[in-house]
């Protein structure tokens, strides 16, 4: 399953609500007027009553034809170029005629294998609009994995967004490619058929940059009356299955998660009864999250487009800090690992100041705590603290704001947790209102979202249910009373339809309880009147030796605090001790090494010898001690860790296209050094947890390929 435990959107610089509701934060002041509840619902018709993805692109298109949409850079060196809604649904049109030349029809499947593009967008709509499925792949997904999900899934054209990834996917063609990326004479159209693994329910693979632009150009005019009959005929119902995403695929068998138009577009609804038109007008935001994930795909681009808003796309994962203060966004979808970034760079340049300048962000920091706080708990701001906040505002906070182009509003984040002095900081010093949420692959994936009115939230939670969700705190097939830990399970029309060609997984995934059946999610929380938190995950709780649980989350998040510590790993399932694989945060250690003038080491000393020096082992523990303190027991607290050289990138295969740690494969690939440490403390061997023995995380789709 795809996580995405705790989505957190974060509005910078701008206003809440509208006038009577909400509250507003300006670039030099914050205020709160009459909130709405809790139960508030907009009326009817404010939100869209679409059933399908289809009938919504359409109706935008009709009514906002002449707003920007979509926003891209021909070239690096060039500004940003603008596609009206009209313009867009102009191409869907004729992406629609030459899918339907090509055979593609109701039922059919199209896979994408590229990042985020106009074409992907106008693929994915023209699929839809025909009845196909559309199934979307990473950018970097594995050749096993193309191949498994190419065939599983059916597929019967394949769409790729570089002549790279056609290169890495031709061969499970059954014949040459007819691309005319590769005609002329190329090499690399030439196709060692004996080498070959084909997919038989394969026919052609297009390229996004050549062969898409180049079919579409000999569509011109309007269309026949003919082929509008054709299209006509493709019926496309709100129970027709619309997106197949697979799951990561870490902890078994691959499944496809079949989401129907209804489910997306519950989801959308849900979307817009929470953050409302009027919360964001002239909504923008910066794409950079994969369009492939739940998130993107539907929280940022159909979410976007159902309110004719404008989405910029960014170049790539490098130029995002570039792009985002040319596109000057009010609405960013991102990850806790941007936000993390963002911080410490901030606080290192803060840190480089002079002691005065230290001193006056301290301050302006504190001040902007102390009032958010007083607005919190519904009182009135003294005339005395507003004044001192505006002039702060405008001298130190409206230059941290700047660092996310001085716009940002609204900032929807998934896949962990926020830490709390990052949530504190963006609230309180960037004017930033929190909204914390959880969901799923299988939930389109929005199941409960905090809402944004300052004085209805509760930090640490995600939140309430979105329209149409239930939620329920399971133990034994019953729900537990209020406050108790418990499974979560969640029900209503956001849930999918199940997993393709896996009824025992899907039966298995679904329970009954008050006479119907409800969604497992897998994971632990407890609700308390109505707000739902995130305790861990059932396989992610793990009983050491002595027969005590660990809640792996739990106890890395405490570790994450630490300004230290980039990211981490928590290993010991069966076993005396937790174990913590480590990647420190490398500039600031060095930077404290060379403060420290440690004996041995400078500036320029390689990353083995920090991170073996007994001086640099006693500070980590310092650090260790101090971000577990007062937050867990003592045998929850990890007693050996392994500072790691390398971080963990998608790259090197131990992080998610989210950005999700790969939890088996950190420690597979540290498998003997963690062996090592048991054997060095007398530790017998546990067969069943063993590191050497933790399964590969590619394994599930070459078994699966295998059989």
């Amino acid at each position: 399953m795809h996580r995405y435990k705790h989505f957190a959107i974060r509005g910078i610089y701008g206003h809440w609500g509208h006038q009577g509701q909400g509250y507003q934060i300006m670039s030099s002041s914050l205020r709160v007027t009459q909130s709405r509840s809790a139960s508030h619902v907009p009326s009817s018709s404010t939100i869209p009553s679409f059933t399908t993805l289809v009938e919504m692109q359409q109706s935008v298109a009709r009514t906002q034809g002449k707003k920007d949409f979509l926003g891209y850079k021909p070239c690096p060196s060039s500004k940003y170029k603008w596609i009206t809604y009209q313009a867009f649904n102009d191409m869907v049109g004729k992406a629609k005629f030459v899918l339907r030349e090509a055979g593609i029809g109701p039922g059919d499947k199209v896979a994408a294998l590229s990042g985020n593009r106009v074409e992907w967008a106008v693929g994915c709509m023209a699929s839809l609009s025909l009845g196909a499925t559309w199934v979307p792949m990473y950018e970097q997904q594995r050749l096993t994995e193309c191949e498994y999900i190419l065939r599983d899934s059916g597929a019967k054209l394949l769409l790729v967004g570089s002549r790279e990834a056609y290169d890495k996917t031709r061969h499970f063609l059954t014949r040459p490619s007819r691309n005319p990326a590769f005609a002329q004479g190329d090499a690399l159209s030439v196709i060692n058929m004996q080498e070959s693994k084909t997919v038989s329910s394969l026919k052609d693979i297009w390229t996004f940059d050549v062969d898409v632009p180049a079919r579409m150009a000999r569509v011109t005019g309007v269309m026949t009356a003919e082929a509008d009959a054709c299209f006509a005929s493709a019926v496309v119902r709100p129970d027709d299955v619309a997106v197949l995403i697979y799951t990561s695929g870490t902890t078994g068998t691959p499944k496809g998660v079949e989401l129907t138009h209804r489910n997306l577009c519950t989801n959308i609804e849900g979307m817009w009864e929470v953050v409302r038109p009027e919360d964001m007008p002239n909504a923008l935001s910066l794409a950079f999250l994969p369009w492939a994930h739940s998130i993107g795909m539907n929280c940022e681009l159909f979410n976007m487009m159902s309110r004719g808003a404008r989405v910029a796309l960014a170049q790539d994962m490098t130029t995002i800090a570039s792009d985002i203060k040319e596109v000057r966004p009010n609405i960013l979808f991102a990850v806790p690992t941007l936000y993390k970034k963002v911080y410490d760079r901030i606080q290192d340049k803060i840190t480089s100041q002079g002691k005065w300048s230290r001193w006056l962000v301290d301050k302006a920091v504190a001040v902007a705590e102390k009032r958010l706080e007083i607005l919190r708990e519904g009182k009135r701001l003294s005339l005395g603290l507003q004044a001192q906040y505006e002039v702060l505002d405008h001298i130190v906070l409206s230059k941290l704001r700047d660092t996310l182009g001085g716009r940002v509003r609204i900032s929807p984040v998934g896949g962990s947790k926020m830490s709390l002095p990052v949530t504190r900081f963006f609230e309180a010093a960037l004017g930033i209102a929190i909204l914390e949420g959880y969901g799923l692959s299988e939930t389109s994936p929005l199941l409960s979202i905090s809402r944004p009115d300052i004085q209805i939230r509760r930090l640490g939670s995600v939140g309430q249910a979105v329209k149409g969700a239930e939620l329920a705190v399971v133990r034994d097939g019953l729900r537990v009373p209020e406050g108790e830990e418990g499974e979560i399970w969640a029900s209503g029309p956001m849930v999918f339809k199940g997993y393709l060609k896996k009824k025992e997984e899907t039966a298995a995934a679904f329970g009954e309880m008050d006479g119907k059946k409800w969604f497992r999610t897998g994971d632990l929380g407890t609700l308390e009147q109505g707000f739902l938190t995130i305790t861990g995950r059932l396989k992610e709780l793990y009983k050491l030796e002595n027969g005590k649980y660990v809640c792996a989350p739990v106890v890395e998040k405490a570790l994450l605090e630490s300004e230290y510590i980039f990211q981490v790993v928590l290993y010991g399932a069966d076993l005396p001790f937790n174990t913590a694989l480590i990647v420190p945060n490398w500039e600031k250690l060095t930077a404290w090494c060379v403060s420290k003038k440690l004996p041995g080491l400078s500036a320029s000393s390689r990353k083995t010898e920090i991170r073996t020096h007994p001086e640099v082992q006693a500070f980590m523990r310092e650090n260790i001690v101090l971000a577990c303190k007062d937050k867990m027991k003592k045998y929850e607290m990890p007693q050996k860790w392994l500072l790691l050289e390398e971080p963990f990138t998608v790259e090197n295969e131990m992080l998610t296209p989210k950005m999700s740690i790969k939890r088996h494969a950190v420690i597979k690939a540290y498998g003997s050094a963690l062996n090592a440490i048991y054997d060095q403390a007398n530790v017998a061997s546990y067969p069943k947890s063993r590191a050497k023995e933790t399964p590969d995380t590619q394994q599930p789709y070459e078994d699966a390929l295998a059989a």
